[in-house]
């Protein structure tokens, strides 16, 4: 599995990408991408989503908002 995030210049995302727009090589090998989904990011209005619990010290967590 490969995960890839595709900007332009000013960091804005490229989206409508498929399958066809990528080589994907291991070890040199050209590999067949079986299965391709494009994920987007929806943007929030501030403050929709609450702050995490504040942890102890020296734990972390990996937990999205």
């Amino acid at each position: 599995m490969v995960d890839v995030v595709v900007t332009k210049n000013n960091d804005q995302a490229i989206t409508g990408l498929r399958k066809e727009n990528f080589k994907i090589t291991e070890n040199g090998k050209p590999q067949v991408v079986d299965f391709f989904e494009e994920h987007t990011a929806k943007s929030l209005p501030a403050g929709s989503i609450p702050d995490l619990p504040k942890l102890p010290a020296d734990v972390y967590s990996n937990v999205p908002p």
